[in-house]
């Protein structure tokens, strides 16, 4: 027999039940599985990447500009000679926060209506052992967050 009593039967009809349900709640009741994870990773980089070096470009443009007068192209940053690191992170005391006050539903529809930020795509550009490096954040929908540029501070200016 494969059931050897009526509490077995009920407990695997509860498991079943309570996976279905699980299943078909997720999104009302975690509000990470409601997260719109449309643009792929690869397209977040690329767009990092792209980011960085038209950042950098009218930087080193502005810079020139400031020192001397004549018409030197700023250099192209050479993103190839940096290592990457890609990841995926979450405001966490931030969404609880929100979460408590007004509620998942509430939540889940200010995040999505007012573009907050509570989840996004961290990037970091690095060489090792050097203390310059380039960070960004880009949203899931692959709108830019923040940019941060870490220069040694033995650097000029």
């Amino acid at each position: 027999m494969l059931f050897r009593s009526k509490i077995d039967q009920l407990l695997t009809f509860l498991g079943i039940a309570g996976f279905i349900a699980s299943s078909l709640l997720a999104p009302q009741i975690f509000p990470n599985a409601a997260v719109d994870l449309s643009v792929p990773r690869q397209a977040i980089h690329q767009q990092g990447s792209d980011y960085l070096e038209s950042h950098m470009r009218l930087a080193k443009a502005a810079e020139s500009e400031n020192t001397s007068k004549t018409e030197e192209a700023p250099a192209k940053l050479d993103l190839s000679t940096y290592q990457w690191v890609q990841q995926f992170g979450h405001d966490r005391s931030g969404s609880i926060y929100l979460q408590r006050t007004l509620g998942i539903p509430e939540t889940k529809q200010l995040t999505q209506s007012a573009h907050l930020p509570l989840y996004y795509w961290s990037l970091r550009w690095f060489q090792p052992s050097e203390q310059e490096e380039f960070r960004t954040a880009f949203s899931p929908a692959g709108e830019v967050i923040s940019f941060d540029h870490l220069i040694p501070e033995a650097a000029p200016g």
